[in-house]
């Protein structure tokens, strides 16, 4: 046995007693995989089996990591620092991450069935799922599908994905003009936003460093998502609570929907009384919506509604590790 052996040995020892998978270490297309899903809360000063549960969070598709506070007002270091104390904790981001800009996908990646099977290679274990703001709706769908190997899911917040839902941003968009008006007069409608095709959208992903095509793919991943509406949940099996956001703050409504002429323009809002009535007609529709939900599930759903999520003073990570708590 020569010394390169014997270092092969002896090192293979080492990280078995260490816990570490030995099978896909070198020369495999898994490697990445293997590294990126090793438990980091056990990984030093050896110690007792790491017998926390794991928590799999499935990240909103149009933030990266730094924009959380800003956008969604959710410290995320502070909150995934709070949960590793209790939970193993996982991120997940789909194929089509808009903040990671080199991914190339298709339509057929978009698919939620295809998204909850690449959750499920990646994560086969029995867990926590917790889906924030957009990733809520592929969260919600994993724990239809593998309801078996979930134990709890937490939508923060749960967007309304419904069909009045769709066809209101098909209106603003193409029967109000938005697009052409706020984010194209180059490209069609129908052929680039409505109607796409993968090779129209892998002619704008080559294109998404411009403005304009960035606008344009964001709209297309957001449209895709609600197409598919009717695959989404309405009986829940497994503990589920779900996060209602409600356009209650006038100030800040007013803001998004009459402050911006873009977005008034889209919506027709030309008076402060045609915001309020577009904020109020929306909340009462979603809840509606989870007016029927409840009815369906009276044992495993528990909803709860945000006014508003525009609190600037308020971290919405802590809030959701209180959720967790309970």
């Amino acid at each position: 046995m020569d010394y390169k052996d014997k270092y092969i040995k002896y090192k293979t020892k080492y990280l078995k007693l260490k816990n570490i998978d030995t099978n896909n270490q070198y020369g495999s297309n898994n490697y990445y995989k293997t590294i990126k899903d090793i438990d980091v809360n056990n990984q030093y000063g050896g110690g007792s089996k790491n017998t926390k549960p794991k928590l799999l969070i499935i990240m909103c598709m149009f933030y990266s990591k730094n924009d959380y506070q800003k956008g969604l007002n959710i410290d995320l270091k502070s909150m995934i620092t709070t949960l590793k104390k209790k939970y193993n904790v996982y991120l997940y981001y789909t194929k089509f991450h808009l903040s990671h800009t080199d991914a190339v996908f298709s339509l057929n990646d978009m698919k939620l069935e295809n998204v909850a099977l690449n959750i499920h290679e990646q994560h086969p274990e029995k867990k926590y799922i917790l889906g924030i703001e957009s990733g809520s709706a592929y969260a919600s769908y994993y724990s239809k599908q593998y309801a078996n190997y979930c134990k709890g899911l937490l939508c923060f917040p749960l967007r309304g994905y419904t069909k009045y839902a769709l066809e209101r941003r098909i209106y603003k968009y193409k029967d109000n003009g938005g697009w052409e008006r706020s984010v194209s007069k180059t490209y069609n409608i129908d052929d680039y936003f409505i109607n796409i095709n993968n090779k129209r959208l892998q002619e704008i992903i080559t294109k998404r460093k411009n403005e304009e095509e960035k606008t344009i793919l964001m709209l297309i991943v957001d449209l895709e998502l609600r197409k598919q509406y009717k695959k989404l949940p309405e009986i829940f099996t497994i503990p589920t609570t779900l996060f209602i956001r409600l356009d209650l703050d006038k100030t800040s409504f007013l803001e998004r929907n009459l402050n911006n002429e873009t977005v008034s323009a889209m919506k027709k809002n030309f008076t402060e009384k045609d915001a309020i009535f577009e904020s109020c007609f929306g909340s009462m529709s979603k809840v509606e919506w989870c007016d029927k939900l409840l009815k369906k599930n009276p044992k495993n759903l528990m909803i709860h509604y945000l006014p508003h999520q525009d609190n600037k003073f308020y971290d919405y990570g802590q809030y959701i590790v209180k959720s967790l708590k309970n």
